[in-house]
């Protein structure tokens, strides 16, 4: 029986696409600074995101308008810090909103209560329950008025009582502030976190059949094979895949067992694998 789906049309693409016309949840921060004489600023940002995956060097990207005082602060300075705001301070989170003129501390007009931070000189907001104390990799501009700045993460904090939740724990306890959107500029959507479904990923159809047989399509020695051993079966695939591609552009057509050694040391880690589940 054919499903029958309602039609979907085309709507026009406007300034705030993202916020107006199409509903894209992203997390609430508070991005704290100071500037070059010493007073601090905040600022709410949902255009933020991590840069790198691996923790030997863990990085952040804020997406702001190049004439924003705390784009300015972070590239004067150097630091920020990345607050989670929890669900009910959505107030400070509008307060901070505001367009205050240059220079004015908005943490004056907040609930929120600022505290020295641990490695940068802004403050960390005592209340939200996970903090990322950040200095500035690099920035580059989009066009005349957008900014991207990559943040270096020097120091993750959370509360001592969380620091051994469950992960469904971890995302109650912080209870972050999620934005829907807004009408108008004017009327900003919040929600938080409320059912958490848990699912396990299986392996592919057959893979009893094969969990030890992948495509390759270049040579691989003997030793690079035994390694690849070693890796789980359910992330092998992809693995071959980023290593014959990787050595592929480099000119070469055989994966050597030296040159799988360094791959695995550089994108599979220990620390890596040990927070991969192999159990069967």
């Amino acid at each position: 029986m054919k499903n029958n789906f309602p039609s979907k049309v085309s709507v026009p693409i406007k300034v705030f696409w993202y916020s107006d016309r199409i509903v894209w949840p992203k997390t609430v921060t508070i991005i704290t600074t100071v500037n070059k004489e010493g007073v601090p600023n905040a600022a709410p940002l949902s255009g933020i995101m991590h840069y790198d995956n691996l923790d030997k060097q863990p990085r952040v990207m804020l997406h702001m308008r190049k004439f924003a005082h705390t784009i300015q602060n972070i590239c004067d300075t150097g630091e920020f810090v990345v607050n989670f705001p929890p669900y009910e301070y959505t107030d400070d989170i509008l307060e901070a909103c505001r367009f205050y003129p240059k220079g004015v501390n908005e943490l004056d007009f907040m609930r929120m209560t600022p505290i020295p931070s641990q490695k940068v000189k802004p403050p960390t907001l005592a209340e939200s329950r996970q903090v990322l104390e950040c200095t500035l990799d690099r920035f580059y501009d989009l066009d005349e008025s957008q900014r991207h700045a990559i943040g270096n993460v020097v120091n993750i904090l959370v509360d001592e009582d969380l620091v051994d939740a469950s992960r469904p724990e971890l995302c109650k306890g912080v209870d972050p502030t999620i934005t829907l959107g807004d009408a108008g500029r004017r009327y900003f959507h919040w929600t938080r976190i409320g059912d958490i479904k848990v699912e396990e990923v299986q392996s592919p159809p057959k893979e009893e059949e094969i969990r030890y047989s992948v495509q390759m399509k270049l040579e691989w020695q003997a030793g690079a094979l035994k390694k690849l051993e070693e890796v789980p079966g359910f992330i092998r695939p992809m693995v071959v895949e980023m290593a014959e591609q990787i050595v592929a552009d480099e000119g070469d057509d055989v994966v050597t067992d030296a040159r799988f050694q360094r791959l695995i040391d550089k994108y599979t880690p220990p620390e890596l694998m040990d927070r991969i589940d192999t159990s069967e």
